[in-house]
């Protein structure tokens, strides 16, 4: 069971978003549409400044 997510277009964008922040942001999104709580989200790291994703979320 999955779920694949096509962003199809950004109406409006007055940064320079890449599109790690833009699937960051959509995974928070629809965790929160659907009520979910992920048991390992996506982070953030300070110490590398990236973005880190699970190979598979669970919930």
């Amino acid at each position: 069971m999955g779920i694949t997510v096509r962003i199809m277009e950004i109406k409006y964008n007055d940064v320079d978003t890449k599109q790690i922040l833009i699937a960051y942001i959509t995974f928070f999104a629809l965790c929160d549409a659907f009520s979910l709580t992920p048991t390992n989200a996506p982070f953030f790291s300070k110490e590398t400044k990236s973005f880190n994703f699970p190979l598979r979320a669970t919930f």
